[in-house]
């Protein structure tokens, strides 16, 4: 993925599970690459908080939207130029989060 919006690019390495922002690498954990690659996969499509505990947590792992709201948030740390006003990882209001590409 290559991304270009403004004044930040993003770019993911998926072999090596690297995030480039502005061809600076960002160390990610598995679980931000779980995340991002969730979205990525989504293809703009917002996933609920349901579908993305699942995806990066696991199936059986309870609801916790608190902890899905702090991996958004470290996210967003690594990847926005303004965290506060996000344009890539983005919420989609009574649906979840996607990611903006375009």
């Amino acid at each position: 993925m290559t991304q270009e919006a403004g004044q930040t690019r993003l770019r993911l390495d998926w072999n090596r599970q690297r995030l480039f922002v502005d061809e600076q690498e960002m160390h990610m954990t598995p679980m931000e690459c779980r995340l991002i690659a969730a979205l990525v996969q989504s293809q703009g499509r917002a996933l609920s908080e349901d579908e993305t505990v699942a995806v990066v947590w696991g199936i059986s792992r309870p609801r916790k939207a608190q902890y899905l709201r702090k991996l958004v948030r470290q996210v967003r740390q690594k990847i926005e130029c303004d965290p506060e006003r996000p344009r890539h990882l983005v919420g989609a209001p009574g649906r979840g989060y996607r990611l903006k590409l375009g």
